[in-house]
């Protein structure tokens, strides 16, 4: 039972700070691209643009979640209000 309402906190807090979840996914993602590709024999500049580039991708993946989210959670909200 404790399992669920810790998953509850979590689920609210991240329904308040969709934002701050977003960008702290996408500087997770520069920095792990970024250690990824710095063992490659690629200019450094290269490996910016690469490591940006892989950001981006994960930070569109993590707005398409969020967008998601938000709307199975209208759906909820939708059903409850309903019956």
């Amino acid at each position: 039972m404790a399992e669920a309402d810790t998953w509850s906190e979590v689920r609210a807090w991240l329904k308040e700070h969709k934002l701050r979840t977003v960008g702290t996914i996408w500087a997770v993602g520069v920095a792990g691209s970024l250690a990824y590709s710095w063992a490659k024999p690629i200019p450094p500049s290269l490996k910016l643009i690469h490591s940006r580039v892989y950001a981006q991708a994960i930070t569109v993946g993590a707005l398409g979640a969020a967008a998601l989210v938000d709307l199975y959670e209208r759906h909820l909200e939708g059903n409850t209000h309903e019956s």
